[in-house]
């Protein structure tokens, strides 16, 4: 039989549990309670479940996954899985759980957020992209957050209107949060568009979507021929303290 371990270690204010072993109902107590511990002793600003080392998962494992991620989203934290090999990571699969969760090919690279998503020409592709950004949670402060899920919104919106695409192309929204600033890009493989007026100008843009854009981005632009917008926001001074 082969039992659960775990080594937690702390670096700066990320929390990595490093996980092997077999993870069912006869560990889930030990991880559960480590979990908790960790979060009243420590407070960390980010959890990282490493599972590249965990040889099995059930449902129960994958229960106490998505609960650290639910507290994490809660408490304002940042939550990463490192990928687990591929029978624990066929869970996650199986469960559309890798949908929700973050996850990442290192511990090293928790810390620094980044991701990519196709999404469909399908009109719930704006709640997609908004549920996306919320993998930004306790990264950004609440009031930086709701921004960029407002603009995300906008420029995937935009896509689904005006570009004419078929009905099997893609819309992508690339994301990176560094230290300094989010930039977001949104682009599509339609028609295009040229833009000549002031987006700052509410009484001549065409359209509030890019009007919110410019209002409320640091910097942003139109590029590839009107196929891919993006914009930046500086990160806010009290970043670190949200998180």
């Amino acid at each position: 039989m082969t039992l659960l371990g775990f080594q937690t270690t702390v670096t700066g204010d990320v929390a990595v549990v490093a996980l092997s072993g077999e993870l069912d109902v006869a560990g889930a107590d030990l991880l559960e309670h480590e979990l908790t511990r960790i979060s009243a002793d420590h407070a960390p600003g980010g959890l990282v479940l490493d599972l590249s080392r965990l040889a099995f998962m059930d449902s129960t494992g994958l229960r106490l996954v998505v609960l650290a991620d639910e507290r994490a989203r809660r408490e304002g934290r940042r939550f990463a899985c490192v990928r687990g090999q591929t029978d624990v990571q066929r869970v996650f699969e199986m469960t559309r759980m890798t949908d929700r969760l973050h996850f990442v090919d290192s511990a090293a690279e928790a810390d620094s957020v980044s991701f990519e998503l196709d999404l469909p020409r399908e009109l719930e592709s704006a709640a997609a992209a908004r549920q996306a950004v919320d993998a930004l949670s306790g990264r950004l402060p609440e009031d930086q957050l709701g921004d960029v899920r407002l603009l995300v919104s906008e420029l995937v919106t935009n896509s689904l209107r005006h570009a004419e695409m078929s009905p099997s192309d893609r819309i992508r929204l690339g994301v990176a949060v560094s230290d300094d600033v989010v930039h977001v890009e949104v682009s599509d493989p339609g028609k295009g568009f040229t833009f000549e007026r002031r987006a700052e100008d509410a009484n001549t843009v065409e359209g509030w979507g890019l009007y919110l854009v410019a209002t409320l981005a640091d910097r942003w632009g139109v590029e590839l021929g009107g196929n891919r917008v993006w914009f930046e926001l500086d990160c806010s001074p009290d970043l670190d303290a949200a998180a």
